[in-house]
């Protein structure tokens, strides 16, 4: 057997709006079973919607083997802007501490 066989795929499952949630439910629960961590991209709220209905659908079609799935949400840009907010904030206090 090749090596290839036996590398992790990292793919990430683009979701849509217009995705179907049933079809990538499925394939969601079909990389959990044969092992995989499947990820998820959704850009924009129906995207995102869509997104929230096939974990919902993969939880199913998975617990009657006993795996309970779980899912984290992240978004990028919060992220980013809540690093800005930490570091102004930062700055703001070492700033009172040398007024102090």
């Amino acid at each position: 057997m090749s090596q290839e066989m036996h590398s992790i795929v990292e793919d990430v499952i683009k979701v849509s709006g217009s995705s179907n949630p049933q079809s990538v439910g499925s394939i969601l629960a079909r990389s959990v079973t044969a092992g995989h961590n499947p990820k998820m991209r959704a850009i924009g709220a129906s995207a995102v919607n869509q997104a929230a209905k096939a974990a919902a659908i993969a939880r199913g079609f998975v617990a009657p083997r006993g795996i309970d799935l779980s899912f984290i949400i992240v978004n990028c840009r919060a992220f980013t802007v809540n690093a800005f907010i930490m570091a102004k904030l930062a700055q703001l206090i070492q700033c009172l501490i040398s007024f102090l």
